[in-house]
């Protein structure tokens, strides 16, 4: 699994962002889908829902997409539609509920649960890592780095995952936090918290770990209780690979099951599975106040790269905001515009740039059309 980030960004119709690219590789900012160059430019939201649903049939039909899509206005979806196999085996269609791999979206999630522990006094984002791991097997890690570092890829922890890849015999085994950490828990910092910034899944591995700490629950409990169950996101969790229930799409890439080449269970770096809809539950709970104060959401919204000048959006609502991740198998965006108004959803159970290709080309559907 190559990890990086690179320019351009899922932005929202004219919004901001920066492409969090997390996958087999990335071949550049996306490119709108030439059956969309030869339809009809969409005129207005009707239009426009009516061409997105068009082109997600006719490449379906041709077994170039395979996922869901939401295009909500208001809360209110336009387009809320899916398509091709959760299961190929089996048969099993994706449908509106179906519960697809978020990859690094999942991140979105364990900063909330860090902030709503933040809320209740359990911890400081200036806090140091040892305060709250006094065991952790890194000196250097739980004396310097603080938990705000750690949010924002700022701590000098590296990157797991690709590199052993290939030499871990069973991943699918790796259900838990504690399986992860030995993956990297002896390497050094790659420089001082603070100086510099480097895409850090190692960092969200120990945030889940404070979580745990401070809360007293297992990650996943935490998280499920905590923020799915609140937010009303009931097709959502974090699902063992090695057995998954029919609602969950299995990884498909280039027509092979990938599923199995990823731990078995996802992790606060990423790899919750979550359906479209309860993604848009839980942006609608985010910006209702059922999870986080509004003023906590401003922070949450600081949270996610930004270029120089970028719109940030009205303070206490979680707009002007655009996230996505990617793996062999999994691609994934979802993007708030700065208006508000507009919130664009796509997922796929197949690797990038499926789910950015389809979520590029509805922007620029949206950005062509009259003002």
């Amino acid at each position: 699994m190559i990890i990086r980030r690179g320019p351009g960004g899922p932005g929202g119709p004219g919004g901001p962002g920066q492409r969090i690219v997390i996958g087999g590789g990335d071949d550049g900012p996306p490119q709108v889908y030439p059956e969309a160059k030869a339809m009809p430019q969409p005129k207005n939201d009707a239009e426009l829902a009516a061409a997105i649903k068009a082109l997600a049939d006719k490449l379906a039909e041709d077994g170039r997409f395979s996922g869901s899509i939401i295009w909500a206005k208001d809360g209110e979806p336009l387009v809320n539609g899916a398509w091709g196999f959760a299961d190929q085996n089996r048969g099993t269609t994706n449908s509106v509920d179906t519960a697809f791999d978020i990859a690094s979206i999942g991140k979105l999630f364990t900063q909330t649960a860090t902030l709503q522990l933040m809320e209740q006094g359990k911890l400081h984002l200036d806090d140091k890592v040892g305060q709250h791991l006094k065991d952790y097997p890194n000196k250097a890690v739980a004396d310097k780095v603080t938990i705000r570092q750690l949010l924002l890829h700022t701590s000098g922890l590296g990157d797991i995952f690709g590199e052993f890849r290939d030499t871990i015999p069973d991943f699918m085994s790796m259900t838990e936090l504690k399986h992860l950490l030995p993956l990297f828990m002896d390497k050094p910092l790659e420089f001082e918290p603070g100086a510099s910034n480097r895409y850090s899944n190692a960092g969200y591995i120990v945030l889940g770990m404070v979580i745990e700490a401070v809360s007293g629950e297992n990650y996943f409990d935490y998280v499920q209780h905590h923020v799915l169950d609140a937010a009303g996101m009931a097709h959502s969790g974090f699902f063992n690979r090695a057995k998954l229930p029919p609602t969950v799409a299995r990884s498909y890439e280039n027509g092979q099951d990938f599923t199995g080449q990823h731990p078995g269970r996802g992790s606060p770096a990423g790899g919750l599975q979550a359906s479209a809809s309860d993604l848009l539950k839980f942006t609608q709970a985010v910006n209702g106040g059922k999870l986080l104060k509004p003023e906590t959401v401003t922070l949450l919204n600081t949270l996610v790269p930004r270029p120089p000048g970028a719109p940030t959006g009205a303070p206490g609502q979680l707009v002007a905001y655009g996230i996505e991740g990617g793996a062999p198998g999994v691609s994934a965006q979802l993007v708030l515009d700065p208006t508000g108004h507009y919130t664009r959803i796509v997922l796929s159970n197949e690797g990038p740039p499926a789910a950015m290709q389809m979520a590029f080309t509805i922007r620029e559907w949206f950005r062509q059309m009259p003002k």
